[in-house]
């Protein structure tokens, strides 16, 4: 579910057509990519996968989940590459950008959230999130209102419009 949920939605996604929408409006990409002269500019688009800090330093009885959701890194990077790569083949074919203008482009970018209040977290015995809590400088689990925000702000180009690619920790600073 971590790895492959996360690959069919961004499969899902990356749908030639819906691609092509989001970059030249009601435009066409050509056969090799690049947008024919006569595209309307498109909105781009932006994917924000859900990853988690045990990815990032492990945790006993999680070997499966930190592998995944390791994977979950991987795929972040590798497409955020795949879709820079084709945003500025889309928008920079035979025109002029002008520095004032921002074409749009595709974005990918991961969360990875540490302990969060979630029905998860609950199950956990209280004396193992006191421990864990300890471990965070900022002495408290964090809210889905915390992460939501997060991904609110990846998702915006006015906000973030300049980053794609990267990895951010929604954790209070957990370490395991």
């Amino acid at each position: 579910v971590n790895l492959k949920g996360t690959f069919l939605m961004c499969q899902a996604f990356c749908e030639p057509k819906r691609l092509s929408s989001l970059l030249m409006g009601d435009g066409r990409l050509t056969s090799s990519g690049i947008a024919s002269r006569q595209s309307k500019v498109g909105i781009g688009g932006s994917i924000t996968n859900i990853g988690s800090i045990v990815s990032n330093y492990g945790n006993i009885g999680q070997v499966n989940y930190a592998a995944s959701k390791g994977g979950v890194v991987g795929l972040t990077r590798s497409l955020a590459k795949e879709m820079a790569s084709l945003s500025w083949k889309a928008t920079s074919a035979g025109t002029d950008v002008e520095e004032e203008i921002v074409p749009p482009s595709l974005r990918v970018n991961c969360i990875q959230p540490g302990f969060i209040h979630t029905p998860m977290a609950n199950a956990v015995p209280e004396h193992i999130l006191s421990e864990m809590t300890r471990k965070i400088a900022l002495r408290r689990l964090g809210r889905a209102d915390d992460v939501a925000n997060l991904a609110l702000f990846l998702s915006s180009s006015e906000r973030s419009g300049y980053v794609t690619g990267e990895t951010f920790e929604c954790s209070g600073m957990l370490r395991l």
